[in-house]
């Protein structure tokens, strides 16, 4: 009990020891999360079901690390023609899921998770050289060949800063939060 920080009246302060992504991570995994916000929106319940699938399939940073072809031969074949599985089907759940919150989730590579996650940001100029770089020129930035990527892109300095700032700032982990690991360094 000595432990425990004490507030001005002796008595443990438990407001000062909460920290809120503990909580978060501890208390819900990251495919109940996903799952909730299915269960809430408005897709029919094949839809529902494809996108729990694909959910369910995700790794523990909420990477898709198998394709949807690969999937797709996981699925029943034994259905009527009117209701068999096909490709399209999977790619729709797909885009379910990678609407869903943490944004960058179900990302295929860790290319796709960053362009997932800047394309939930607001328009401006910096999003779209952000979203360009990473579409189109992310090995260069891997690189840290800002002279090229300035003259590649076209653009000033002090964009292209901002720009790889806001890549700096996004979160190739998406689904790490809801890890049950404790990794608070």
């Amino acid at each position: 009990l000595s432990e425990w920080p004490a507030s001005s009246n002796g008595t443990r302060d438990e407001d000062e020891d909460f920290d809120p992504h503990a909580q978060q991570s501890g208390s819900i995994s990251l495919q109940a999360h996903l799952n909730e916000q299915i269960s809430l929106s408005p897709l029919s319940d094949r839809d529902r079901a494809l996108a729990r699938f694909i959910i369910a399939a995700l790794d523990e940073d909420g990477s898709l690390k198998q394709s949807l072809e690969d999937l797709l031969a996981l699925l029943p074949t034994d259905l009527p023609e009117d209701e068999a599985f096909e490709l399209d089907d999977l790619k729709i759940a797909l885009c379910q899921v990678q609407s869903l919150d943490p944004p960058g989730i179900a990302a295929r590579s860790p290319q796709e998770c960053l362009a997932l996650q800047l394309r939930v940001q607001p328009e401006c100029p910096v999003r779209k050289l952000a979203l360009r770089i990473v579409e189109e020129y992310l090995q260069l930035l891997a690189e840290r060949n800002f002279a090229k990527l300035k003259k590649e892109l076209g653009c000033s300095e002090e964009l292209l800063r901002a720009a790889h700032a806001r890549i700096c700032a996004l979160d190739p982990h998406p689904g790490s939060a809801f890890s049950a690991e404790d990794t608070n360094y």
